[in-house]
């Protein structure tokens, strides 16, 4: 397994749900935003965590549960269970404000934007956790204090 090789795809599929979700806090600062583009950027966003999802287990976290140490395979069972409970959310999310009107997602602006925050933040969590594992010199997992899967990782590596 190439640890730097697999951090940099991570580091790609998270740049493309950013910009996504940048595209969203964008256009709810402009005001009123358009129906059309909210629906786009909500099945846009479904479709990228799909993506990503469908990465990290696939090429992460399963080798890592068949491959790895037992604390390796612990830890990637862990944030296999938190991905596939986000993964859920982001979908029950998007279905539940399709078809919503622009005034109702403007009501809305404070929870999407509470939601987008979410997403960046359990993001940045799983970067530092799988730096920690397939990339430990990276160093950018130290900087911050990580949560508990992040925290077992860096004792591992």
């Amino acid at each position: 397994m190439n640890g730097h090789r697999l951090v940099a795809q991570l580091r790609e599929h998270q740049a493309a749900i950013l910009a996504n979700t940048n595209r969203a806090r964008q256009a709810l600062a402009e005001g009123v935003p358009d129906d059309a583009l909210l629906a786009r950027l909500r099945w846009e966003m479904v479709r990228l965590m799909s993506a990503y999802q469908y990465f990290k287990h696939r090429e992460v976290f399963d080798v890592l549960i068949a491959d790895g140490n037992s604390n390796e395979a612990r830890i990637a069972r862990r944030l296999k269970a938190e991905c596939i409970s986000l993964g859920e959310e982001v979908r029950r999310f998007v279905a539940d404000r399709s078809g919503t009107q622009s005034a109702s997602a403007q009501a809305q602006r404070g929870q999407i934007l509470a939601f987008i925050d979410r997403i960046w933040e359990h993001m940045d969590y799983e970067r530092r956790a799988v730096i920690a594992i397939l990339d430990p010199a990276d160093g950018e997992a130290a900087h911050v204090i990580p949560p508990p899967a992040v925290q077992a990782a860096q004792r591992v590596g």
